[in-house]
């Protein structure tokens, strides 16, 4: 039995529930159908996939090796620690820093996002993708000691392993790489929003998703919510996602960000 902590390789949300829980001064952005994402900032771009501490090469039922593994990985990762296969051009227009987000194609293109992130090689259809940014985790927290167990990955992870990794694989690119870290205090979504605004551009391929501010009262903001959801579901939207501003990105479900769909 191990001693490490239960964790999930990226944070994950919980539902919202108007009678029960109160979001004043929080944030809203509407939650994209599409692939939850991991950029590392490109310190595992073309390393080899089972070389990498956090890649998920382990099948979680037999604890032995997958039969298929992709060799090398992209610096763009899955929820479940697989490596993304991302064409070049697009991974030269990401920043050098962790990112987490979505890859998206447009409101009801759930499949073609599937199917563009899922192949062997970079295929067709990333020229209709995008990569909506929601937040810069502090690589620490990313990394931190825990143990993954779900049916999809099964995983200890050691912070040491990332470091001891990162200085072997991409001493020269730690040069132009930029992250955050806890060290004694804690790093708040509006902390991270702050970074990003400055570093991520608004449009384009890769892009900051827009995030409303709601209203500090409860009453206000409860109603703000309702709206924001009707707006988005009339547009063909799958729901809405809601972020503590002082709510601080961990590698398990929060209660800092909720998730309310139609």
């Amino acid at each position: 039995m191990s001693n490490l902590p239960r964790r999930e390789f990226l944070m994950a949300s919980r539902t919202y529930r108007p009678s029960k829980t109160t979001v004043g001064g929080w944030y809203i952005a509407e939650k994209l159908e599409g692939v939850r994402v991991f950029w590392d900032g490109g310190i595992s771009r073309g390393c080899p996939t089972i070389e990498i501490p956090w890649a998920n090469v382990v099948n979680p039922k037999t604890g032995r090796l997958r039969t298929r593994i992709k060799s090398e990985a992209t610096g763009m990762w899955s929820k479940y620690g697989n490596p993304i296969p991302v064409p070049d051009w697009f991974l030269n227009s990401l920043p050098c820093m962790p990112l987490d987000g979505i890859i998206w194609a447009g409101r009801g293109n759930l499949k073609l996002c599937r199917s563009i992130c899922t192949g062997d090689v970079p295929g067709i259809g990333w020229d209709e993708a995008e990569f909506a940014v929601t937040s810069c985790p502090p690589i620490d927290k990313v990394f931190e000691d825990g143990e993954i167990r779900n049916t999809h990955m099964k995983l200890k992870l050691l912070k040491i392993n990332f470091d001891v990794w990162l200085h072997n694989y991409s001493p020269s690119l730690l040069e132009d790489w930029f992250c955050l870290m806890t060290d004694t205090e804690k790093i708040t979504f509006s902390d991270e929003l702050t970074v990003l605004r400055r570093m991520i551009p608004s449009e384009g391929n890769v892009y900051l998703l827009q995030q409303k501010r709601l209203p500090f009262t409860v009453k206000e903001a409860a109603q703000a919510v309702e709206e924001e959801l009707k707006r988005v579901l009339k547009l063909g939207g799958q729901g809405v996602i809601i972020r503590s501003s002082d709510g601080c990105w961990e590698p398990r479900r929060v209660s800092t960000v909720l998730k309310y769909e139609g």
